[in-house]
């Protein structure tokens, strides 16, 4: 009788352990997205988007304003010469490096003060040449393993032009 009981519990105890395992969402080992402007280094903070795991999606954040964006993400000054026809030559080097086990492509989305698209998920980050104050940039990067489980996240940084005339 108390083998029966044994192996009773035992086999219960085997079967919650499977059962914990299974439903353990697996961890996503994010990187770093460093900006480099004007030979400084700043490490920009992500904003989680979505998550997959074990076959499922879960949405992570609400879809921020402009205005709200614009107040809150870091900014960086550009020095920008406009010549007489409009045309614009930025003078600050800009990069964006990102480091960790990542999915695919960092991709690029340029977007001017009031939510207009001006540059859509390119893979080089190219900031606008046109005579504006300056424009909000989104960098969109997924982190993971595509067969287990993966993490898309944004990152967001503006700039802002200082045009010389």
């Amino acid at each position: 009788m108390k083998r029966k009981i044994l192996v009773g519990l035992l086999t219960a105890v085997i079967f919650l352990a499977c059962a914990l395992v299974i439903n353990i969402t697996p961890k996503v080992e994010k990187g770093s997205v460093v900006l480099t402007c004007d030979g400084s280094k700043y490490e920009l903070p992500g904003t989680e988007k979505t998550r997959y795991s074990n076959g499922k999606s879960e949405s992570l954040s609400a879809e921020e304003s402009f205005e709200d964006l614009l107040s809150s993400v870091p900014s960086f000054n550009i020095k920008a010469d406009v010549d007489k026809d409009g045309n614009v030559t930025l003078k600050t080097p800009m990069s964006v490096e990102a480091t960790g086990d990542r999915l695919g492509d960092v991709l690029y989305t340029v977007y001017s003060y009031d939510g207009k698209v001006l540059a859509k998920e390119s893979k080089k980050l190219e900031l606008p040449k046109e005579d504006i104050d300056g424009c909000l940039v989104k960098i969109k990067i997924t982190w993971g393993k595509k067969n287990t489980s993966y993490l898309e996240e944004d990152y967001w940084f503006a700039a802002m032009y200082n045009t010389e005339r």
